[in-house]
């Protein structure tokens, strides 16, 4: 693009000292006192190389380099559903702790005996009552540590969605549940007891480690004791060099349950469950689009606007606009 606007810039200069020196020649065997056509095209030159020097240095040249964001509003057609992970911070003991028990994903309704998502058509996935996303869980229990020397770090677990679990509106909810122990004995989990795990909500065209790392996740902290309603509201990032992702107006509640039927102090057999009930409920969103703010062609524009201005002031400056044939 900078070769172009070089191509263009030469071309026009090329192009104004040829006139002039045709104009040159022409005005000295008709005037060689004075010729209007000589002076402006002199003077045209001069305040192109003038107009031009200024505008790139104060203007063009600063805003090649100025990121901007651009917000604009669509809606869009059945969305993804997004990732979801969460995160037992290992060393804060008043978390809830994390169990490879099967974890579960259920779109529109939790029957147990639904088909499998995959099974079905787009057509039949839109209009089912229920089926079974399993299969969109990471097996089992994943670790990160903070550093190689294992100091800190979480258990996560994790779930991608795949491309075709997708919503339908308002009242259409996907739920995921997963599954902890909790030790009221520690100190810090007294006297309320209350497991809490961190939850991160990202687009699912990004990695976890990607999203954990840059910040495309952020991070809630919720009460995992009882089911948590979440509403998305959807906000989409186009970086300028980078590829586009999801950055969720996330809204949460959580009806705690009165009782803890997994705490290991007391012996328990069962499993306490994290359930979350996601949907989307509107369609319209929010588009933000990171550009500079002027590209080459833009300055290819303006420059052409300003060389009109250039040309006019010339003419008007060399008492050519007096001429009479």
């Amino acid at each position: 693009m900078r070769i172009a606007v070089l191509v263009t810039c030469s071309a026009i200069l090329v192009f104004t000292l040829a006139k002039t020196a045709n104009d040159f020649c022409c005005d000295r065997k008709s005037n060689p006192s004075y010729g209007r056509n000589l002076m402006n095209s002199v003077l045209t030159v001069l305040f192109s190389l003038i107009v031009f020097t200024i505008l790139y240095h104060k203007r063009w040249s600063h805003r090649l380099r100025l990121p901007v964001v651009q917000v604009t509003h669509d809606i869009v057609d059945n969305p993804r559903f997004p990732a979801v992970a969460l995160l037992q911070d290992l060393t804060a003991t008043y978390q809830a702790n994390l169990v490879p028990h099967p974890m579960k994903c259920f779109l529109n309704k939790f029957v147990e005996d639904a088909p499998m998502c995959h099974s079905l058509s787009r057509t039949e996935l839109l209009s089912a009552y229920s089926c079974n996303c399993n299969d969109s869980w990471v097996p089992g229990i994943q670790t990160r540590y903070e550093d190689s020397q294992k100091k800190g770090g979480s258990h996560y677990a994790s779930f991608r969605p795949a491309d075709y679990i997708v919503s339908r509106g308002a009242n259409i909810f996907m739920t995921l549940q997963v599954f902890f122990t909790f030790n009221t004995s520690n100190p810090n989990n007294r006297p309320v007891p209350s497991p809490v795990l961190w939850l991160m909500v990202y687009d699912p065209v990004l990695s976890f480690e990607k999203a954990y790392a840059q910040g495309y996740g952020p991070l809630n902290l919720f009460n995992a004791n009882g089911p948590t309603t979440i509403n998305l509201g959807l906000e989409y990032y186009q970086p300028s060099n980078d590829t586009g992702y999801y950055k969720y107006d996330v809204m949460f509640s959580t009806a705690g349950n009165i009782n803890l039927v997994c705490d290991v102090t007391a012996n328990a057999t069962q499993l306490c469950d994290a359930s979350l009930i996601i949907q989307i409920p509107r369609f319209d969103r929010t588009v933000q689009t990171q550009k500079m703010s002027m590209e080459w062609p833009d300055v290819i524009l303006e420059a052409g606007a300003y060389f009109a201005l250039v040309q006019f002031l010339s003419w008007i400056i060399s008492g050519q606009v007096l001429a009479t044939h």
